[in-house]
């Protein structure tokens, strides 16, 4: 694939399959309860690689050699069988081809299945303008009318924003009338696990690849739910650490079946570290779907459920979150900003990013932003800065960086302006819970970490990087001080937190304040000695 093409599949969301994770997901989906003569379709089906792999679980059942028997004799079972739709013509070109070269035919007439262009999310009621490739689906496909038995997919990966350089504005509107999971900036994954939903037959099952953003993101949120609702969900296997893929995408492999879960249902959450484990992926844990709710996400990396043995809140009920400079005024601001000459003037703000925060120190100085570098950058006052960020800037917060391997966060008192990626805690003294120090000190500690690693996954990026959004962290729980020990237990850790902010501190005390604050948050919340273990082991390798 030259540069072209690989620009050109960016465009389009598209990231072909690697056999390897084709032939795991078609093992997972069909190699139970597929049955001679049972339908697949691939709604998306790309260069054909999970509809070859489908073909070669067929011939298994027709006990048929994927390469000693006659071509004739494999292709027969696949025509009444196998059924792809890309909107994409080349797509479709590959995948009959993908497919005649597995069955080792030559001859153009024999056929291999039913492989039609179209734009499998546009049916035939899409009646707007630019509605191009719709499909009717009962005339292309009268196998819909029942239901397919199987549908495997790899839908692309496409956000609503990149949708408009495919669909125009009346497109748009019809998906989001068409589809419940259209909401907020959704991707087109979503829309596809709905599609394949109404596809199957009752009792049919899916197997599909999804970012692990379907995990937690909020405009995933309706996905969530249509799936709790509607769906046995089997399996959830994290394949992101695999880097199958040349794109970043951290994908899952999600198996489901269409019908309700029993109240009882445990979903099977597979991770394989190795490509080889994929022919038997070890479970790392089984969970009850009726724990997983679509507000909270899919908790496929466990669960520590402080909120269940001790009184919390989440952090945005006991304090005000706000984000620093967002993506859109990003070039704004970057045209307010200069390197201060000596002192600060009135109307000029220091200003700092998410590389210059850490735990309980902040660097000031030495920033690259919008590719320019600033020894010692301020922000000037602008008519164009809104009361709401001029308010925050001046004010005193607990600022966070909104890119690290573990929560990182200081308490500046002074005036001081934030660019992207970064966050502030405007603290609600008379919140119950809503000292400044006593929630640095949490939100510094290793168990506040932990919480987010396993329970906003998602947001990882390479290198164990976690990406950190406002919403994300008012969900976090913060311990209410609610008697005597509590009260003890918050009054420690506020004034190792208010010692660790000075700047001259060493750092052999450091290590003891910090280790101090960690034993008494574990005691706050109430965690055993085999939980305190996990969250000190998974910290300790970030």
């Amino acid at each position: 694939m030259d540069a072209t093409d690989r620009e050109r599949q960016r465009q389009r969301g598209a990231y072909y399959t690697p056999k390897v994770l084709a032939d795991y997901l078609v093992d997972r989906t069909l190699g139970v309860g597929y049955e001679i003569g049972a339908t697949v379709l691939d709604p998306a089906c790309g260069d054909g690689a999970l509809l070859t792999a489908a073909a070669e679980q067929i011939w298994r059942r027709h006990s048929l050699d994927s390469k000693s028997s006659p071509p004739a004799d494999r292709a027969a079972p696949l025509s009444a069988c196998l059924y792809g739709v890309d909107r994409d013509a080349g797509a479709i070109e590959q995948t009959n081809a993908a497919l005649r070269s597995a069955c080792g035919l030559t001859n153009p007439t024999v056929p291999v299945g039913r492989f039609v262009h179209g734009d499998a999310l546009l049916d035939a009621s899409a009646g707007v303008a630019g509605a191009d490739l719709t499909l009717d689906w009962s005339a292309q496909f009268p196998e819909s009318e029942r239901g397919f038995d199987f549908v495997v997919a790899n839908p692309p990966f496409i956000n609503i924003r990149r949708l408009t350089k495919r669909h125009d504005a009346g497109v748009k509107d019809w998906l989001r009338k068409r589809y419940r999971t259209a909401r907020g900036c959704y991707d087109l994954y979503v829309l596809f696990i709905e599609r394949a939903l109404e596809l199957l037959r009752p009792g049919g099952r899916c197997g599909l690849i999804a970012p692990n953003k379907l995990a937690t993101m909020e405009y995933a949120e309706p996905c969530r739910r249509m799936l709790l609702e509607q769906a046995k969900i089997v399996e959830i296997a994290d394949t992101s650490t695999l880097r199958l893929f040349s794109a970043d995408v951290y994908p899952y492999v999600i198996v489901f079946e269409k019908r309700a879960a029993q109240s009882d249902h445990r979903i099977r959450v597979l991770q394989p570290s190795a490509d080889n484990e994929l022919l038997d992926p070890p479970i790392v844990r089984e969970v009850e779907q009726s724990s997983w709710t679509a507000a909270t996400g899919f908790r496929v990396h466990g669960e520590l459920a402080v909120e269940d043995r001790c009184p919390t809140a989440p952090l945005g009920d006991v304090a005000e979150l706000a984000s620093g400079a967002s993506g859109f005024t990003a070039q704004k601001v970057a045209r307010m900003l200069a390197d201060r000459k000596g002192e600060p003037r009135e109307g000029e703000w220091d200003f700092v990013v998410s590389g210059n925060i850490d735990r309980f120190r902040l660097r000031r100085g030495g920033v690259r932003y919008m590719k320019s570098h600033y020894q010692r950058p301020v922000l000037r006052e602008n008519a164009e800065i809104s009361n709401r960020k001029r308010q925050l800037y001046k004010s005193a917060k607990i600022i966070l960086a909104g890119m690290s391997k573990r929560l990182e966060a200081v308490y500046v008192a002074d005036p001081l302006a934030l660019g992207v990626q970064a966050y502030a805690v405007s603290v609600d003294h008379t919140a119950q819970g809503g000292d400044a120090y006593y929630l640095l000190a949490l939100l510094n500690s290793k168990l506040l970490s932990y919480l987010f690693s396993i329970r906003y996954r998602a947001k990882q990026l390479s290198g164990g990087f976690l990406s950190i959004n406002k919403r994300q962290l008012e969900q976090l729980p913060v311990r209410l001080v609610d008697d005597e020990q509590s009260v003890r237990l918050s009054d420690q850790i506020r004034n190792a937190a208010e010692v660790l902010q000075r700047p001259a501190l060493d750092q052999r005390r450091r290590r003891e304040l910090d280790g101090e604050i960690d034993r008494a948050v574990y005691e706050l919340y109430g965690l055993t000695a085999d939980e305190i273990q996990q969250v000190e082991r998974s910290v300790a390798a970030a």
